[in-house]
């Protein structure tokens, strides 16, 4: 169509310089229809209004021909309608141009919208949206051509917001894919368990995201992943705030366990610095710091589950040696039954108590208690063994007239033991068990003891009343002399 112009443009130049200078030419007339259909194939009337620009152009020509001719007035007429076709054609098609360039303006700018460019191009998009109203308002006032400027201007920037705002659509969609992993992984560390229902909610969000960004719609995606993860935060801390609530009381239950145990006052200081651990776990869970709360009753859990051990190795020591000791009360005692049942009857009652007693403990793992009273149970048994003793053996020992005391010494090649101390106090090692008997409160096992311990010597009864006697014998014949 441009080619037509140029050649009608160079054929009226060329008729302008052959015959101006004789004719009476229509310039400008013809040069009116010239511009005029130039300014209706500016606003596209070849797509708007064929008909009216063709017989613009026609007429044009018809004009040219018309002026070889010579017939100068029918010329300037055609050269006039040619103006008017144009004209027509121009008011045909700017309405239509202008209504289009705002509808395909308007339809780039929604679908940079829906690539949330306001987010990730927001002066170009901010630019198209003010330039589209100022289309829309100069359209209404049917200021076509402006409003079709305008409209260009708007479309040029909404093309640029939407090239910025694409390459976005991979990245969300990684960034959908990341978190619904992390909320997956933290499904299987506890999330099912402490957070499920927020889990849930974020799963559902993430789905319809992806959705969206498949669909190109980021406006849509973008929020509903910053929802997602926004839970996901809260998720994270719900699950962390339970880890540590059931680590504090699994670390409770355990102290418990452990301040129960019947050894218990054997690891005083253990269960005391556990018990401070899991105090500082229980500070910072109030205070939020979940990670340090949870490692802090972790280490309390640790400590205490070593000292379980500690405790169940000591108890089975201890089972070991109540279950040896009551063997040998029973004995002992059956034995005494036998020789000595009538002689020493209420004793021999008594050592059977304490071994009932101690049989009855033994079941019910109270190893220390049953220890006790298998002692006690021995003691008498074999304190029945020391009365039993001749009494010219007897009167072969050295005792005070009082209790004595004896240090127990540290001669790290000649331990001092029960036996040891009773041959050095009464010149016999069988009265061991006088010592052991009179010294319980400081001796729990006569097979321990420890140097520097102050033990208290006692003198046998029968024995004291022989003393006795002699020194109101020798009183006596003191008084007689004098």
């Amino acid at each position: 169509m441009e080619k037509s112009i140029n050649l009608l443009t160079g054929v009226i130049i060329i008729l302008f310089s052959i015959i101006s200078c004789k004719l009476d030419v229509p310039i400008r007339e013809m040069s009116m229809a010239k511009t005029t259909i130039t300014r209706a194939i500016e606003v596209k009337s070849e797509k708007y209004s064929p008909e009216e620009l063709n017989a613009a152009k026609n007429l044009l020509l018809e004009c040219h021909t018309e002026i070889m001719k010579e017939e100068l007035d029918k010329a300037k007429t055609l050269a006039e309608k040619s103006a008017a076709e144009a004209e027509k054609a121009i008011e045909k098609s700017l309405p239509l141009l202008a209504n289009d360039s705002l509808s395909e303006a308007k339809k780039i700018f929604d679908e940079a919208d829906l690539l949330y460019a306001s987010k990730y191009s927001p002066a170009s998009f901010a630019c198209s949206e003010n330039l589209l109203r100022e289309a829309s308002s100069l359209q209404e006032a049917k200021q076509y051509w402006e409003s079709y400027q305008k409209s260009t201007e708007a479309l040029t920037n909404a093309l640029k917001a939407k090239s910025d705002s694409e390459p976005y659509i991979p990245k969300v969609k990684e960034e959908i894919n990341t978190t619904l992993s992390i909320a997956e992984d933290l499904n299987t560390k506890g999330g099912e368990r402490y957070a499920s229902p927020t889990i849930a909610t974020i799963k559902e969000k993430l789905i319809r995201a992806k959705e969206k960004v498949d669909a190109s719609n980021l406006k849509e995606s973008v929020p509903l992943l910053e929802e997602a993860k926004t839970l996901l935060a809260d998720a994270q801390e719900q699950t962390l705030r339970g880890a540590s609530s059931a680590k504090i009381a699994d670390a409770e239950n355990l102290l418990t366990q452990t301040k129960n145990h019947s050894l218990s006052s054997s690891y005083k200081n253990e269960i005391a610095n556990a018990e401070e651990i899991i105090k500082t776990a229980k500070n910072l869970h109030e205070n939020k710091d979940y990670h340090n709360s949870i490692g802090k009753a972790d280490h309390a859990i640790s400590l205490l589950s070593e000292l379980g051990l500690s405790l169940s190795v000591k108890e089975n020591e201890l089972k070991g040696e109540a279950e040896a000791r009551l063997s040998n009360a029973k004995k002992l005692l059956e034995e005494k039954k036998k020789i000595d049942g009538s002689r020493f009857a209420e004793k021999i009652a008594t050592a059977s108590k304490h071994v009932e007693q101690g049989e009855k403990l033994f079941h019910e793992k109270e190893y220390v208690r049953s220890l006790n009273e298998s002692d006690s149970a021995l003691a008498i048994l074999q304190g029945i063994q020391i009365e039993g003793i001749e009494p010219e053996t007897a009167t072969k020992i050295k005792y005070g007239e009082e209790p004595a005391t004896y240090t127990v010494k540290y001669n790290p090649k000649d331990r001092d033991c029960l036996w040891k101390i009773s041959w050095r106090t009464y010149g016999n090692p069988k009265f061991w068990p006088l010592i052991y008997v009179a010294n319980k409160d400081k001796i729990r096992d006569p097979d321990l003891i420890f140097p520097g311990q102050v033990l208290t010597i006692p003198i046998i009864p029968e024995r004291s009343k022989v003393i006795k006697e002699e020194k109101k014998q020798n009183a006596k014949q003191e008084l007689q002399k004098s």
